[in-house]
């Protein structure tokens, strides 16, 4: 009898516990904006000149949130390390406006460091760069509710100050536009290029 009072007494205070609005409980995420997982190639996407590739590039791709949702809370994207060994990750994250002929501004309108909060797994997946394979990792981190126009374009942009590493292109024909986004270095213009990166939007709103 004691064992099935137990029993109950755990049941009731989960019960409790999931309809209290406890704050430890975390919100569900509904996918808003799919530009699909990793591929088979990446670009190097870095804020200072790299160490391992030679100069400076910073890639990014459009998005737009269907109507009804304008609030993002969560980034998933992919990428990979040019000599296949992890460091400690410089991550940044930019949104960037339109600036009305279909590319980006130069200047971001609003960004986030995920330098400590972005998580990273490594996948099954690699890069084959002829001498060596790279193994491709997964980031996700939860950002401060990013407010913005529904049905409207944006660009977002992820560079890892490492000197080594690579954002993963999206590796999904049904996903994406064949358009993103690169320049040489930080304040220059962008030029397109035929590709997507690989990144998805989430929302617990």
């Amino acid at each position: 009898m004691r064992t099935k009072a137990c029993i109950i007494t755990v049941v009731l205070l989960c019960v409790l516990f999931v309809n209290s609005g406890c704050p430890l409980r975390r919100p569900s995420l509904r996918l808003v904006f799919n530009q699909g997982t990793y591929g088979t190639y990446g670009f190097y996407s870095e804020a200072e000149p790299s160490t391992f590739f030679g100069g400076e590039q910073q890639a990014g791709d459009d998005f737009r949130l269907p109507e009804g949702h304008a609030t993002i809370t969560h980034v998933r994207w992919w990428g990979a390390y040019g000599d296949n060994a992890p460091v400690t990750d410089n991550l940044l994250l930019t949104i960037f406006r339109d600036n009305g002929s279909g590319m980006p501004d130069t200047g971001g309108y609003w960004e986030y460091r995920a330098a400590e909060s972005a998580e990273r797994t490594a996948t099954t997946g690699i890069i084959d760069l002829g001498v060596r394979d790279l193994t491709i990792y997964e980031y996700s981190c939860d950002v401060e509710g990013w407010e913005l126009e529904p049905d409207t374009t944006y660009y977002l942009s992820i560079v890892n100050d490492t000197g080594k590493w690579l954002w993963c292109t999206n590796g999904s024909a049904s996903e994406g536009n064949t358009f993103c986004v690169i320049r040489d270095t930080w304040g220059e213009e962008w030029h397109d290029e035929a590709s997507d990166m690989a990144f998805q939007l989430w929302s617990t709103e």
